[in-house]
């Protein structure tokens, strides 16, 4: 799997840094990676393929097209599949007898009392020792009653919080086994299954462990992808294999949002995390207990979310997702354990962001909107139409009629505008139209933010480095002057 996903991510990286393709778009197919009915197998190779390039396409929006093909990769008739799913333009389908299928996320009903099995031997956490973890095992400790944990970290009972830790569950009435494990080291993992007591076997697992190490697709590289993906990925499987043959009542996964909307920045993490997804889909269809919680951001700083800066919260906000308390994402996680879906968003989301005009939802929230967006589910014809954003014609219409001082005037409001909007500044007159852009302070996610509003805007198709290489407002702005100037706006097929 961590060949596929790396193969692919230096595929990708070629081909959206060769501005020779710049007005091309990018089919990406794998065969079976979502499983589209409740008795598909997903291949959990492709499935990480899918949560890696479903970043990809948040960073570069209408380049990239996934299509998840029949699962016997003898297909007849591809080329003219393909065909058809690139009239479509839908960002993300599945390929099933004919039919065109989109994802999307659905409400659940709530159990009015979520009472979740975790059996009367011992549970297992991974990452026990982090915040999520710890999180967890008071949770299971004083309002589920539980007795035996087994908690795994890297750095076991060694450091004061981890200690800490262990006293105050212990005081709780717990047995508490607390070890330092790599699950990633099937042979260490192994050893310490084996000291699990015969009077208390293991009757539940709950795998936290995970980290981030966060950078746009075109810059990442193959040890960020690895580095992500071993604690996700071989943890998971690991422990997968290695307790086939326990008596499980609970296996459940901490997955993220990231593997789902496919997050900027993240196409390592979203990769390890849909890879989470499709094998709890596995253990589903093959009769094993099996959740993977696709969670979205917690209040409580974590290790991961603690990275997270102001400008990250705002683009997260801007989506409708809102961090959850600690009692809210606690009680959402007895829900999920208690519903037989074995893969589960869970996140605060105020859907009042979710209008039909916000092109930068990501394809699984289309249809949470209040007014949903239609996607075909059926064959549509070759010549489907696309359509100009109705800010592209409005700007040109506005342009149109300007004298050369005018439109530099106007074009540098819509960059400062907007460049105020990503940073969160209320008054774009805060924003200095000669200062470089990196001492505005905008990273790299920013500069990816900034292209695909303006494109949008403009009907352009801007470089991937524009903001690099015009780093200033009204650089840009003149850039897009000039660009406008001898450029009609299209849309690409």
């Amino acid at each position: 799997m961590r060949a596929v996903v790396a193969g692919v991510l230096e595929w990708l990286r070629v081909w959206l840094g060769d501005e020779r393709f710049s007005d091309s778009r990018l089919i990406v197919a794998t065969h079976g990676a979502m499983a589209t009915t409740p008795h598909e197998t997903p291949d959990l190779a492709g499935a990480a393929v899918w949560g890696l390039i479903r970043s990809a396409q948040s960073e570069h929006p209408d380049r990239i097209t996934l299509t998840d093909l029949e699962p016997d990769p003898t297909t007849p008739d591809l080329t003219d599949t393909l065909r058809t799913v690139a009239a479509t333009r839908l960002p993300q389908v599945a390929v099933r007898q004919g039919r065109l299928l989109t994802p999307h996320l659905t409400r659940t009903t709530p159990h009015p009392n979520p009472t979740p099995d975790f059996g009367n031997g011992t549970v297992l956490i991974t990452g026990a020792t982090g915040t999520l973890g710890t999180t967890l095992a008071r949770h299971l400790v004083t309002h589920h009653h539980i007795r035996h944990l087994l908690l795994l970290s890297r750095s076991g009972d060694t450091t004061p919080k981890a200690k800490e830790l262990r006293r105050e569950l212990e005081e709780h009435g717990a047995h508490i086994t607390l070890t330092a494990c790599d699950i990633t080291d099937p042979t260490q993992l192994a050893d310490t299954l084996a000291t699990i007591p015969h009077d208390h076997p293991l009757t539940a697992v709950i795998h936290t462990a995970g980290i981030t190490e966060d950078g746009i697709t075109t810059h990442m590289t193959q040890d960020q992808l690895d580095r992500v993906l071993r604690p996700k990925i071989d943890g998971a499987w690991n422990l997968h294999h290695q307790t086939r043959h326990h008596n499980l009542k609970t296996f459940a996964l901490y997955s993220s949002l990231a593997g789902l909307l496919g997050t900027p920045g993240q196409a390592n993490y979203a990769a390890g995390n849909a890879f989470l997804d499709a094998l709890a889909t596995h253990r589903h269809t093959h009769h094993q207990p099996a959740v993977s919680l696709a969670w979205g951001l917690w209040e409580e700083t974590s290790g991961i979310s603690g990275q997270l800066t102001d400008t990250d919260l705002r683009r997260l906000n801007r989506m409708g997702l809102h961090p959850l308390t600690t009692p809210q994402a606690l009680h959402l996680l007895d829900q999920a354990l208690t519903t037989n879906e074995p893969v589960q968003a869970l996140t605060a989301l105020d859907t009042t962001h979710l209008t039909p005009h916000n092109t930068h939802l990501p394809t699984l929230l289309h249809t949470l909107t209040p007014t949903p967006r239609h996607q075909p589910t059926t064959t549509p014809t070759h010549n489907t139409p696309t359509q100009t954003h109705p800010h592209t014609t409005q700007l040109a219409d506005q342009l149109a009629d300007q004298t050369p001082q005018e439109r530099e005037r106007t074009l540098t409001d819509l960059v400062r505008t907007t460049v105020a909007h990503i940073l969160g500044h209320d008054d774009p007159r805060a924003i200095e139209t000669d200062r470089a852009f990196q001492e505005l302070g905008f990273d790299s996610l920013n500069a990816v933010e900034l292209r695909n509003r303006l494109n949008t805007l403009s009907g352009l198709r801007l470089a991937n480095t524009v903001v690099f290489d015009y780093p200033s407002v009204t650089t840009l702005a003149h850039h897009l002057d000039q660009q406008l100037t001898h450029h009609t706006p299209t849309t690409h097929t």
